[in-house]
Parts: structure tokens; sequence; C-alpha cells
């Protein structure tokens, strides 16, 4: 948990550094259709709900030690992740992570790492450790509820709509977290 609030943290202060922390910061800079980072719905629910849900899987870590089972999950993890900077570096609005469509800010790579790491863990979590159910279902509800507001409620503040693409990739985490959950 500490790790995960340390990297939000870092986050924080290089949006602060690259006027993108706060709205007047950004129209300061001369964008006006961007999103803060405070106004990022996704950083809120990082912060609560992805941070407890990272600290229940993490109490796990000792049964992760199948060394292929975390080359697999650190592999699927990146590609998850590519694909979802693919999707964000193609939007038309500027935010916290993304500079101008095509363009990545620091912050940005750091959260992109820092996604890559969370959905590793959650990989190794559900396929990789004997959870107990009550913390499989908290874990569940919690990175559930962190996909629909980091993907449709961003998506509601930054265009007042939320597009198809955005709206697969939730029922796409939502199936996977259902599967994952019953296994």
């Amino acid at each position: 948990m500490a790790a995960s609030l340390a990297c939000i943290g870092v986050m924080v202060f290089l949006a602060n550094n690259e006027g993108t922390l706060t709205s007047r910061q950004m129209r300061r800079s001369g964008i006006t259709n961007g999103l803060s980072f405070l106004r990022n719905a996704g950083m809120w629910s990082e912060i609560v709900l992805l941070t407890p849900a990272i600290g229940i899987m993490c109490d796990y870590w000792h049964q992760w030690y199948p060394t292929l089972g975390v080359i697999v999950a650190v592999l699927l993890g990146y590609i998850f992740t590519i694909a979802a900077y693919m999707v964000r570096l193609n939007t038309a609005t500027y935010d916290s992570h993304v500079f101008r469509p095509g363009h990545i800010r620091v912050a940005g790579i750091v959260h992109f790492f820092y996604l890559l790491c969370v959905v590793s863990i959650t990989l190794l979590f559900f396929f990789c450790t004997d959870a107990r159910p009550h913390d499989v279902r908290i874990v569940t509800c919690l990175v559930a509820l962190h996909v629909a507001i980091a993907n449709i409620g961003v998506g509601l503040l930054r265009n007042n709509r939320v597009n198809l693409p955005t709206l697969g990739a939730t029922a796409a985490c939502w199936a996977f977290l259902a599967y994952a959950a019953s296994s």
C-alpha cells in the first residue's frame, strides 16, 4: 500500500511540475480542453479503491514464488498496459498523463509503470495464490469499481459522453474479474 501511495505522490509532484495538477495550471499553459490531475476521477479512484485492493493482494506475495507465473503476469500486464495507453494516446483531450495526442507526459510514464505493476499483481493474486474467498470478493469489487470510474467516469468528465471502446474495455475487465474470481 505504501508503494502505491508513494507512486501516486510522485505523479502528483510531476503533474504539479508539468503544470497539469489543477485546471488553473492547465489554463495558464493554454490548455482549455484538458482534464487536470485533481479532476481525474481515475486518479482519485486509484487512491481510494485500488490502494486498499493492492494492500490485500500483496498480503499473498509469499505465494507468488513460481517464477513462470511472475514472468507470464508481467508479460500479460505489459500487453494490457500498452493496449490501454494506445487507446489513451489516441484521444483528442489533454490530461495530466497525455501532453497531446500521441505524446506521454513524465507523469504518464510513471503511471504506465504503476498500471503495469497493478495489472501484474492482480493477475498473480487471482491465478497464483490460494486467497481467502472473502479477500477475492473484496478485491474483485474494488477493482471492478475502479475500472468503471477510471474508464466510464473519466470519459464523462472529459467529453460528457462515453465512447464504445471504453465501454468494451470496461466490459472486458469485468468479464475477466468475474472469471478470475470464480476460478
